[in-house]
């Protein structure tokens, strides 16, 4: 048992890159159906976490002052051996670590606690459940789960991906399971808005309103970047947007190209990419003379970031313009303004 309480993972999202996201492999035990990185059985990428890697990992947390990892997938309980390299250096650099998963390994209490004793460095576990892991998996094993992770004393949480973000009958259920086995008031339960799937089949709840109003907000998840299963270095935790704009400042470069400390850097010292983080998208578009705007959609999913930045970042005419007026042009003033007023203390 830990002697004592660890902070949450995302005590760490507001802050430029407190938090290290490694999307560890991309095969799942299940194929839900509303899964947005098209995770499961015959997937078979993952990153391969040997002493090479879990030294530039190393190098990296002390140099760039990192405090947290989040290891996510696909499930990553499939990789067991990289989970223990990767909780070892967390114990070992004192930082947080939490872990995304299922819950299948959740046969047994005294066998999901010998698991996760095996890891020690963990310091979170987040577990998810709804209706579309339920097609494949039973909540009790995620109940197990979760008392398992209390009684190794991590925090532990679910996750429930819902249309509206709001609770179902199912999420119902899974509250009064947690209630059942006295776990409520030490599991936190929250809700996710369920969002396009990567499946062949869209998934027909999946409701998504359009608005010709250019989305507006601040890029957070560039707070977070990723290394992925093929040693890339994403800027953003958003891997399937990521992905899509490989040719983009989104793709650092990879951790058998530079150090990750310097990839890292690399974003820092990007202006686009800054801008995102703290102008926005919506800001960069309208800043594009018109020739150049109508280039882009019409409409926009109401209020998604992510929908207009991709569609700036994977046009590099788009990027190119953008870094010019953002080094020398008429967008470098309001960058440097943002920069400064986000850099100032509360």
């Amino acid at each position: 048992m830990k002697t004592s309480i660890p902070s949450y993972i995302s005590s760490l999202y507001s802050r430029e890159h407190a938090l290290l996201n490694i999307y560890l492999t991309n095969q799942c035990n299940l194929q839900c159906r509303h899964c947005a990185t098209n995770s499961g059985p015959l997937e078979t990428s993952f990153l391969n976490v040997d002493q090479e890697a879990v030294a530039a990992m190393r190098l990296a947390i002390t140099r760039n002052h990192i405090e947290g990892m989040h290891i996510s997938g696909g499930e990553p309980f499939l990789r067991r051996g990289d989970l223990r390299n990767l909780a070892a250096l967390a114990r070992e650099t004192g930082i947080l670590m939490a872990i995304n998963s299922n819950g299948f390994w959740g046969t047994s209490v005294p066998a999901a606690v010998s698991l996760l004793d095996s890891m020690k460095g963990i310091t979170e576990l987040i577990l998810s459940t709804d209706e579309y892991h339920a097609e494949f998996l039973s909540s009790s094993k995620l109940i197990v789960a979760a008392r398992a992770g209390l009684e190794c004393g991590l925090l532990v949480s679910v996750v429930s991906t819902t249309p509206d973000r709001n609770p179902t009958a199912y999420s119902a259920g899974i509250e009064e399971a947690l209630s059942a086995a006295g776990l409520a008031g030490a599991v936190k339960h929250h809700y996710q808005a369920l969002g396009p799937s990567a499946r062949k089949e869209p998934i027909k709840e999946h409701v998504q309103f359009m608005s010709p109003a250019l989305p507006r907000g601040r890029c957070n998840r560039l707070n977070r970047p990723t290394v992925i299963e093929n040693g890339s270095v994403l800027a953003c935790c958003n891997t399937t947007i990521a992905k899509k704009c490989e040719r983009s400042p989104l793709n650092l470069g990879r951790m058998d190209e530079a150090p990750l400390g310097e990839l890292l850097d690399r974003a820092k010292g990007n202006h686009l990419l800054q801008a995102l983080r703290t102008l926005g998208p919506a800001i960069l578009a309208e800043a594009l003379p018109d020739e150049l705007r109508s280039s882009l959609p019409k409409f926009y999913p109401k209020d998604d970031i992510c929908a207009l930045c991709s569609e700036l970042m994977v046009d590099e005419q788009l990027v190119a313009h953008l870094g010019g007026e953002l080094h020398t042009g008429s967008l470098k003033n309001l960058l440097t303004g943002a920069l400064m007023l986000r850099a100032a203390p509360a």
